[in-house]
């Protein structure tokens, strides 16, 4: 029940938006936007229409129907990025076009999970202490890297309580 909409990244879209208000970062009349392959961007969907805030959601040719379908129904715009990165990725084609809307738009917000302090807190103060209360002694823990807040925040938290603890990261291959 802490994954309404069915990942993980539930908890880093509802502790980041809070923060934000907490903060005074944003208000009621801010334009959220990121940049997702999916996950991320369906949760910030559902949290932003929790909050009736408006969400913009950078994708790229690969996100998953179902995904585009998701983040859509929630009630987000979708831009879709189709030139490949100097990588043959899409990444950093995303992450320009997150630049240009937020240049364009007024009072927006990009969340940016890849570098915002936010996203790895999150996941220290849910997940990590979840995990913490749950097993008395760990000695390796598997974690995607997906964004690096997850890994970050919960490796954190786990190693304060299982200071010999072994974090093995998990991401797909290329």
């Amino acid at each position: 029940y802490y994954n309404p909409t069915g990942s993980v990244k539930d908890r880093a879209a509802f502790y980041i938006i809070n923060k934000l208000f907490e903060k005074k970062e944003i208000n009621e009349k801010t334009t959220l936007i990121e940049s997702s392959s999916g996950n991320f961007g369906i949760a910030l969907s559902f949290i932003s229409k929790f909050y009736n805030l408006k969400f913009i959601c950078v994708v790229d040719p690969h996100i998953l129907s179902v995904n585009e379908y998701l983040i859509r129904s929630l009630g987000a715009e979708i831009f879709k990025v189709n030139t490949p990165d100097m990588f043959g990725g899409y990444l950093l084609t995303r992450i320009n076009k997150v630049n240009k809307l937020i240049k364009k738009i007024s009072n927006s917000y990009w969340i940016n999970q890849y570098s915002n302090p936010y996203n790895a807190e999150a996941y220290y103060k849910t997940l990590g202490n979840e995990i913490c209360k749950d097993f008395e002694n760990l000695d390796f823990v598997f974690i995607g890297v997906s964004s690096g807040g997850t890994i970050t925040g919960v490796s954190r938290k786990l190693k304060e309580k299982y200071p010999n603890i072994k974090i093995i990261a998990v991401d797909i291959l290329g």
